[in-house]
């Protein structure tokens, strides 16, 4: 029984992650004891070997790069005993990181880089059918540390993972132009960020799942801006807005639109201090004209609605009523006095109106 060919018996770490090393020696068995152990460890090595041959047939049939060595009884004398238990020691032990190429992951991806224990640990590249791409660090088989994503629509990811999903910090470029760099949890935008698009427009503020929640400041491509709390992509809160056209906005708002109190400027002087409904003035308000007109009262729609006082230029107060913001009439001193002699809502709230944001 002669010996074998080294570069068939030993495997680059390359393609199997497992060195068998031929040269190591032992003497031959002198005893019968000796003999029977020897017979049992024999019986192990044809066991691994028909496991080792169907490992390399199947590695074969894959990219038909292994050469299969052929492993028989007569060509592994006993004096190779020492080298097969260091194969079979090799082939079961843990904790062993060797590299792989082309690795197949599943029935759509392919792996090149570092493994263990038959996952991908430490750095590599994914790739599937449709184009997709992962390229960076691992752990037990899934995305973790640092790592880019390539989407197979032009989107890329760059940034921190844990076990396959985007978390910590990370940058997501699309296709279309729009960039966010900032915190990830669970592959969503969440904690403080910036995103930008292609027109311009920009975001600097806090986000929870995904959508911007939370304080921050949203700047238009037209110079808007609008600063302030946000739930759910939606302005939501205390807030200001600032049009272009230099109109400012500052108090409350709900689901996008100008809701509850605030304080409403125009460019030209003029002012509005009260409540809004879906963004008009409804309500109890104050109108100042750049004039000095003001008008104290309700609003319905946008316009004058109800009770209210009305001072002019001289500052002279007149109390009256109107209707879809038209005067309807004056009231006497004695309607007046009627008014406040009952307790009349609409007065007395015109009468304890404040200015300041509620």
């Amino acid at each position: 029984m002669g010996g074998i060919n080294c570069s068939k018996c030993t495997l680059s770490e390359s393609e199997t992650g497992i060195e068998l090393n031929p040269h190591q020696k032992r003497a031959s068995p002198s005893t019968v004891e000796e003999t029977s152990i020897y017979m049992k460890k024999l019986s192990e090595i044809i066991y691994l070997q028909n496991k080792i041959r169907k490992f390399l047939l199947k590695k074969n049939k894959e990219n038909n790069k292994f050469h299969i060595p052929n492993f028989s009884l007569e060509k592994f004398p006993q004096n190779r005993l020492a080298s097969c238990e260091k194969l079979k020691y090799e082939l079961t032990k843990e904790n062993k990181k060797y590299e792989v190429k082309l690795y197949k992951i599943g029935k759509n991806a392919v792996y090149t880089g570092e493994m263990l224990n038959g996952l991908q640990e430490g750095k590599g590249i994914q790739e599937w059918d449709d184009g997709a791409k992962y390229e960076g660090e691992w752990k037990e088989g899934k995305a973790n540390g640092y790592g880019i994503f390539y989407h197979i629509n032009g989107d890329i990811y760059r940034g921190f993972w844990k076990d396959d999903k985007a978390n910590g910090e990370g940058t997501y470029t699309s296709n279309n132009g729009v960039k966010y760099e900032g915190n990830w949890v669970n592959d969503h935008q969440d904690g403080y960020g910036v995103e930008q698009w292609k027109d311009g427009s920009i975001y600097k503020g806090n986000y929870k799942n995904g959508l911007k929640s939370g304080y921050g400041e949203y700047i238009w491509d037209d110079g808007s801006k609008y600063s302030g709390n946000w739930i759910n992509n939606m302005h939501e809160g205390k807030g200001k807005y600032e049009w272009n056209d230099k109109r400012v906005y500052e108090g409350n708002f709900h689901e996008n639109n100008l809701h509850g109190f605030g304080k409403y400027y125009w460019p030209d002087g003029k002012k509005y201090f009260g409540e809004f409904f879906k963004g008009k003035r409804n309500g109890l308000g104050k109108f100042i004209w750049n004039d000095g007109r003001v008008f104290i009262g309700f609003w319905n729609n946008g316009k004058q609605n109800g009770l209210g006082i009305y001072v002019n230029e001289s500052k002279s107060k007149m109390f009256g009523v109107w209707s879809e913001g038209k005067r309807k009439k004056w009231l006497s001193e004695d309607e007046i006095e009627n008014l406040k002699n009952e307790n009349n809502d609409e007065m007395m709230r015109i009468l304890e109106f404040k200015e300041d944001l509620r």
